[in-house]
């Protein structure tokens, strides 16, 4: 006989119900305050706090001023997120104003002050949604420069099943490649963290299980980083526990390249590169790929382009190291290259790509970089 047991909780559970809008009291919520009634202290201490810088934690009473002066404010997008905190969210009446003003607020013209809108301090369903819908606009160039900080939101969402999530989601199915890609690697490298694996792991199930086909694809990039970690783990263990010589740790690192080729990547015939899905490899180059000297012993691989008339394809595969601060570093640097394009500034930039494929044995960072050919460390360069 199978008995099944579920969880038990002090309170019913059931999903939340979204607030029925009222007309809000004006003797709770105050009437409107203009610019011009405000005098010369208010004044300067209004033009303080909207000129304040995002991180500005602004007092009891510079909120209350922010809140009387609300039907000037609508016309700039930037200071919403600031009257959304002089929102007293635990007062029905002030909840159902803060709605009001968001339908004819200005609607935001930059992706960081949408970003700045699903910050874990706006919890609130309505203003969550309203920022979600804001990025419904964006292009997949534009969305996909920012989806590493839009799957972070995803920490905040009060729910698993939030605008946000069926937003990313959505889009991912939608443009498989530049959006769906790097949308599963994303989730995949923070299912390690126990806060968040369950929500997670649940929009990540979603996801695969509505991608169709893509989703082997995927399988056999995710195969492929699990067979390459294993050979890392091997190499550092030559290396450092057993101190072999570099003759002895690189012809048993050759040798499970050629079992890898033999027993993995010839029969899968040819796989999508996790760096850039556009790229398809088939087997490893044996002859060209190594080790490198570092701490981390990454590994140099050197793959054969599924395209006979296109070069082979070179990366490096880490494991040992966290790649989502690089990921950041190369994400500034593209921002401000658009920025300076915007402004007629070619700095000639290309930035490699770098990606975050989860964790090893050890909890530690495993990921892909890009490398660049005929270039030179800075260590190099030092000691040239």
């Amino acid at each position: 006989m199978l008995r099944i047991e579920f969880d038990t909780f002090a309170k019913p559970v059931a999903a939340p119900n979204a607030e029925v809008w009222r007309e809000p009291n004006v003797r709770v919520v105050g009437t409107e305050v203009p610019i011009k009634g405000l005098d010369k202290q208010q004044l300067k201490q209004y033009e303080q706090v909207i000129k304040g810088d995002p991180l500005y934690e602004m007092s009891g009473e510079e909120k209350a001023l922010l809140w009387a002066t609300r039907h000037s404010l609508v016309n700039d997008p930037s200071l919403l997120p600031k009257f959304l905190q002089s929102t007293k969210w635990g007062n029905a009446h002030y909840r159902n104003e803060a709605h009001r003003l968001l339908k004819i607020w200005a609607l935001p013209f930059s992706v960081a002050s949408i970003l700045e809108l699903l910050d874990c301090k706006y919890h609130d369903y309505r203003v969550r949604q309203y920022a979600v819908n804001t990025l419904m606009r964006l292009k997949d160039d534009e969305l996909s420069m920012y989806l590493l900080q839009l799957t972070q939101c995803l920490k905040f969402e009060p729910n698993h099943d939030s605008p946000l999530s069926r937003f990313l989601i959505n889009r991912a199915l939608r443009s498989p490649i530049s959006i769906g890609q790097p949308f599963f690697w994303h989730l995949k490298a923070e299912l390690h963290e126990p806060p968040f694996a369950e929500r997670l792991g649940c929009i990540l199930e979603e996801y695969l299980s509505h991608c169709g086909r893509f989703s082997t694809e995927l399988r056999k990039q995710n195969n492929t980083v699990l067979k390459l970690q294993r050979v890392a783990a091997m190499v550092v263990r030559i290396k450092r526990e057993e101190n072999a010589q570099d003759d002895v740790a690189n012809r048993e690192y050759q040798q499970e390249l050629l079992k890898l080729n033999t027993k993995f990547f010839e029969p899968q015939k040819k796989f999508q590169i996790p760096l850039d899905p556009r790229s398809e490899a088939t087997t490893l180059i044996v002859e060209k790929c190594r080790y490198m000297s570092s701490k981390m012993v990454p590994l140099w691989l050197v793959f054969r382009n599924a395209d006979p008339d296109a070069p082979p394809i070179f990366l490096i595969f880490k494991s040992g190291d966290d790649l989502r601060q690089d990921i950041l570093t190369l994400q500034v640097l593209r921002v401000m290259d658009k920025l300076w394009l915007r402004e007629g500034l070619d700095m000639r930039l290309k930035p490699y790509n770098c990606i975050a494929t989860g964790i090893n044995e050890h909890g530690e960072g495993v990921g892909m970089i890009e490398i660049v050919l005929n270039s030179d460390t800075t260590s190099g360069i030092q000691l040239k």
